[in-house]
């Protein structure tokens, strides 16, 4: 997998997003509008994770007490034409200067999503 993360903002940062915009599709707006659509879909169950329990909004609302550790929130997934690589955008916030961001590449392989490339966009 390929892991991106420039240290500041720069032209070759502004010209790998832009470029791997124009490689999903023509229509480059629809990929930012997709990008920046918060995902709504996607119910706790659906991740496989070993060390972390996710919370629909509805049970973070309902909690007691103060064990979360932060909020994870998805852009919806921009698919190529072929339905078999897609973008999106995902986002930890974990509260004051706590966070991070990156857009994610994921191809179909074998009948499953694999991540393939990462794009670092934020951290503090």
């Amino acid at each position: 997998m390929n892991h991106i993360h420039y240290q500041s903002d720069t032209s070759q940062f502004v010209r790998e997003i832009r470029d791997l915009i124009t490689n999903f599709s023509n229509d480059g707006q629809s990929v930012i509008d997709s990008l920046n659509s918060m995902q709504m879909n996607l119910s706790p169950n659906e991740f496989q994770l070993c060390t972390s329990k996710i919370l629909s909004v509805k049970e973070l609302n309902n909690l007691e007490g103060n064990c979360a550790i932060g909020i994870v929130s998805f852009s919806k997934v921009f698919l190529d034409n072929t339905k078999t690589k897609g973008l999106l955008y995902y986002n930890f916030r974990c509260g004051g200067l706590c966070g991070k961001g990156e857009l994610l590449v994921i191809e179909k392989k074998n009948n499953r999503w694999t991540k393939t490339k990462t794009i670092g966009t934020l951290i503090s």
